[in-house]
């Protein structure tokens, strides 16, 4: 081997360039050697690992993105069943809105009845209403109201408003 052949051979080793066949070599117009990239197989070999990391990285986003859509479904889900068991809860913590600082709650008789406050709403349907007054030893009532029987408690109220006018307990 002639030296002049030895030194490109010995450039390409000393960088690592050996084993590639990416590299060719060529000599300026001088006689020096010339190391060229070839842009063949190496161009489309980076091209392809570029787009296998474009599709991992979609794949990846994907998987993120359909994680993230079943944490806010579960989070709704547990929001409309906490919402639920407010919606139960506040049934039992009866609030008169005219009426601030009274509190309707049920103890082991029922509600708790205050003269010129409002009957709660669950009790204003037609199953609680007395109808024939004089067979509980009721007075009648007056126009516009009517007996409703909770228990043994009997409550007279008005009709339109179900605001509470008397109220006999144990009769």
């Amino acid at each position: 081997m002639t030296p002049r052949a030895f030194l490109p051979l010995a450039i390409a080793v000393a960088l690592g360039l050996g084993a590639t066949s990416t590299f060719a070599e060529t000599y300026d117009k001088r006689g020096r050697v010339i190391i060229i990239e070839q842009h063949g197989a190496d161009r489309q070999d980076r091209r392809q690992d570029r787009r296998n990391d474009r599709r991992e990285d979609r794949m990846d986003n994907r998987r993120e993105r359909a994680q993230i859509r079943a944490e806010r479904h579960d989070d709704r889900r547990n929001d409309r069943s906490s919402r639920r068991d407010d919606r139960r809860e506040s049934r039992y913590d009866r609030r008169d809105h005219r009426h601030p600082g009274v509190h309707y709650y049920y103890n082991a008789r029922g509600p708790e009845f205050v003269r010129g406050h409002y009957l709660p709403r669950d009790l204003r349907i037609p199953q609680y209403v007395v109808v024939n007054p004089r067979h509980h030893h009721l007075s009648p009532p007056p126009r516009g109201h009517h007996w409703v029987q909770v228990g043994g408690d009997y409550v007279l109220v008005a009709i339109a408003t179900g605001i509470i006018a008397n109220i006999i307990f144990n009769h």
